[in-house]
């Protein structure tokens, strides 16, 4: 996975739902196939940086994947906060508005 590719996922993961979250729910957030997820999410999991409960299929963020997030994300996330507040819009809103233009879409 490129660089900025895995960055886009990692801010997508950072948008889930802290208590777990499903492949199509990032497959929706980057507008891609749960196919073209589902391979990213094995490389992930080989990594540590995700981790996957087998019975539900939800997929949970690894201390690991949090550090990794977290160093990322924080100009994301002051960006998402910014444009939320500048522009009425909702967290998630905002955070997409903000992954959107960090990635340059």
């Amino acid at each position: 996975m490129k660089p900025c590719t895995r960055r886009k996922l990692y801010l997508a993961i950072a948008e889930c739902d802290e208590n777990g979250f499903k492949a199509v729910d990032l497959a929706s957030s980057l507008g891609v196939s749960r196919a073209c997820v589902f391979k990213e999410i094995r490389v992930l999991l080989d990594e540590g940086i995700i981790r996957m409960n087998p019975s539900s299929k939800r997929l949970y963020m690894t201390k690991k994947g949090k550090e990794e997030i977290d160093r990322l994300s924080e100009v994301y996330l002051k960006l998402s906060s910014c444009i939320s507040e500048s522009f009425s819009l909702s967290q998630l809103e905002g955070k997409r508005a903000a992954r959107d233009l960090l990635e340059g879409c």
